[in-house]
Protein backbone atom coordinates (compact mmCIF):
# COMPACT_ATOMS: atom_id res chain seq x y z
CA UNK A 1 0.00 0.00 0.00
CA UNK A 2 1.29 3.46 -0.90
CA UNK A 3 0.56 6.44 1.33
CA UNK A 4 1.38 10.05 0.59
CA UNK A 5 0.62 13.34 2.32
CA UNK A 6 -0.50 15.87 -0.25
CA UNK A 7 -0.52 19.64 0.09
CA UNK A 8 -2.48 21.50 -2.53
CA UNK A 9 -1.96 25.22 -2.72
CA UNK A 10 -4.87 26.85 -4.43
CA UNK A 11 -4.12 30.45 -5.25
CA UNK A 12 -7.24 30.66 -7.34
CA UNK A 13 -10.28 29.58 -5.33
CA UNK A 14 -9.26 30.00 -1.70
CA UNK A 15 -7.22 33.17 -2.13
CA UNK A 16 -9.92 34.77 -4.30
CA UNK A 17 -12.48 34.10 -1.57
CA UNK A 18 -10.14 35.37 1.11
CA UNK A 19 -9.28 38.49 -0.91
CA UNK A 20 -12.98 39.19 -1.52
CA UNK A 21 -13.67 38.97 2.20
CA UNK A 22 -10.73 41.24 3.06
CA UNK A 23 -11.69 43.71 0.34
CA UNK A 24 -15.33 43.73 1.43
CA UNK A 25 -14.27 44.53 4.96
CA UNK A 26 -11.86 47.29 3.91
CA UNK A 27 -13.83 48.77 1.02
CA UNK A 28 -17.22 50.15 1.94
CA UNK A 29 -17.98 51.50 -1.54
CA UNK A 30 -18.77 47.98 -2.84
CA UNK A 31 -16.17 48.13 -5.61
CA UNK A 32 -13.72 45.28 -6.01
CA UNK A 33 -10.20 46.64 -6.24
CA UNK A 34 -7.05 44.73 -7.12
CA UNK A 35 -5.89 43.73 -3.69
CA UNK A 36 -2.75 41.74 -2.95
CA UNK A 37 -3.48 39.18 -0.27
CA UNK A 38 -0.93 38.65 2.45
CA UNK A 39 -2.32 35.23 3.33
CA UNK A 40 -1.75 31.93 1.53
CA UNK A 41 -4.26 29.13 1.93
CA UNK A 42 -3.25 25.46 1.82
CA UNK A 43 -5.62 22.52 1.51
CA UNK A 44 -4.01 19.34 2.92
CA UNK A 45 -5.16 15.74 2.76
CA UNK A 46 -3.85 12.16 2.81
CA UNK A 47 -4.35 9.77 -0.11
CA UNK A 48 -3.96 6.01 0.25
CA UNK A 49 -3.90 3.94 -2.91
CA UNK A 50 -3.46 0.16 -3.08
CA UNK A 51 -2.01 -1.52 -6.16
CA UNK A 52 -1.88 -5.28 -6.72
CA UNK A 53 -0.05 -5.40 -10.02
CA UNK A 54 3.17 -3.43 -9.51
CA UNK A 55 5.32 -6.52 -9.88
CA UNK A 56 3.88 -9.55 -11.58
CA UNK A 57 5.85 -12.64 -12.56
CA UNK A 58 4.96 -13.17 -16.22
CA UNK A 59 3.52 -16.41 -17.50
CA UNK A 60 5.96 -18.30 -19.70
CA UNK A 61 4.98 -19.22 -23.23
CA UNK A 62 4.75 -22.86 -22.15
CA UNK A 63 2.38 -22.06 -19.28
CA UNK A 64 0.23 -20.01 -21.64
CA UNK A 65 0.20 -22.90 -24.15
CA UNK A 66 -0.84 -25.43 -21.51
CA UNK A 67 -3.59 -23.20 -20.16
CA UNK A 68 -4.92 -22.60 -23.67
CA UNK A 69 -4.91 -26.32 -24.48
CA UNK A 70 -6.64 -27.30 -21.24
CA UNK A 71 -9.32 -24.62 -21.60
CA UNK A 72 -9.88 -25.60 -25.22
CA UNK A 73 -10.36 -29.25 -24.31
CA UNK A 74 -12.68 -28.29 -21.42
CA UNK A 75 -14.85 -26.31 -23.84
CA UNK A 76 -15.12 -29.46 -25.98
CA UNK A 77 -16.42 -31.36 -22.93
CA UNK A 78 -13.30 -33.29 -21.92
CA UNK A 79 -12.68 -34.03 -18.25
CA UNK A 80 -9.33 -33.41 -16.56
CA UNK A 81 -8.28 -37.07 -16.67
CA UNK A 82 -8.78 -37.19 -20.46
CA UNK A 83 -6.77 -33.97 -20.82
CA UNK A 84 -3.93 -35.37 -18.66
CA UNK A 85 -3.88 -38.60 -20.68
CA UNK A 86 -3.75 -36.63 -23.95
CA UNK A 87 -0.88 -34.45 -22.66
CA UNK A 88 1.09 -37.55 -21.55
CA UNK A 89 0.52 -39.30 -24.90
CA UNK A 90 1.80 -36.19 -26.73
CA UNK A 91 4.93 -35.90 -24.53
CA UNK A 92 3.82 -32.71 -22.75
CA UNK A 93 4.90 -32.29 -19.16
CA UNK A 94 3.85 -29.98 -16.38
CA UNK A 95 5.69 -26.63 -16.16
CA UNK A 96 8.03 -28.30 -13.64
CA UNK A 97 8.76 -31.20 -15.97
CA UNK A 98 6.61 -33.92 -14.38
CA UNK A 99 4.10 -36.36 -15.83
CA UNK A 100 0.59 -34.92 -16.11
CA UNK A 101 -2.11 -35.96 -13.67
CA UNK A 102 -5.69 -34.79 -13.69
CA UNK A 103 -4.96 -32.64 -10.61
CA UNK A 104 -2.20 -30.83 -12.53
CA UNK A 105 -4.59 -29.86 -15.32
CA UNK A 106 -7.21 -28.70 -12.81
CA UNK A 107 -4.60 -26.74 -10.83
CA UNK A 108 -3.36 -24.90 -13.91
CA UNK A 109 -6.87 -23.66 -14.71
CA UNK A 110 -7.68 -22.81 -11.09
CA UNK A 111 -4.44 -20.90 -10.42
CA UNK A 112 -4.72 -18.92 -13.67
CA UNK A 113 -8.28 -17.94 -12.75
CA UNK A 114 -7.22 -16.82 -9.24
CA UNK A 115 -4.23 -14.91 -10.65
CA UNK A 116 -6.37 -13.04 -13.18
CA UNK A 117 -8.93 -12.16 -10.50
CA UNK A 118 -6.21 -10.85 -8.15
CA UNK A 119 -4.50 -8.77 -10.83
CA UNK A 120 -7.70 -7.23 -12.15
CA UNK A 121 -9.07 -6.26 -8.72
CA UNK A 122 -9.32 -2.52 -8.19
CA UNK A 123 -9.29 -0.94 -4.76
CA UNK A 124 -10.92 2.41 -3.99
CA UNK A 125 -8.84 5.44 -3.10
CA UNK A 126 -8.94 6.45 0.56
CA UNK A 127 -8.80 10.19 1.08
CA UNK A 128 -8.64 11.42 4.67
CA UNK A 129 -7.12 13.93 7.08
CA UNK A 130 -8.53 17.00 5.38
CA UNK A 131 -7.29 20.33 6.59
CA UNK A 132 -7.04 23.98 5.67
CA UNK A 133 -4.00 26.03 6.71
CA UNK A 134 -3.59 29.78 6.51
CA UNK A 135 -0.10 31.30 6.32
CA UNK A 136 0.21 35.01 7.04
CA UNK A 137 3.00 36.41 4.83
CA UNK A 138 3.25 39.78 6.59
CA UNK A 139 5.71 38.32 9.08
CA UNK A 140 7.94 36.75 6.43
CA UNK A 141 7.88 39.63 3.97
CA UNK A 142 6.06 38.11 0.96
Amino acid sequence: MWTSRAIWRSPSLWNRTLRWQETAQNNTSGEYSSYSSTTDVFFTFTVERRYTNLWVAPYSQYQTLLHGLICGFREKGWNYQQIADWCNSNDLTTPRGKKFLNAHAQSIVKKKHLRDARLSKRYPWKVSNFGVSFVDKTCIGN
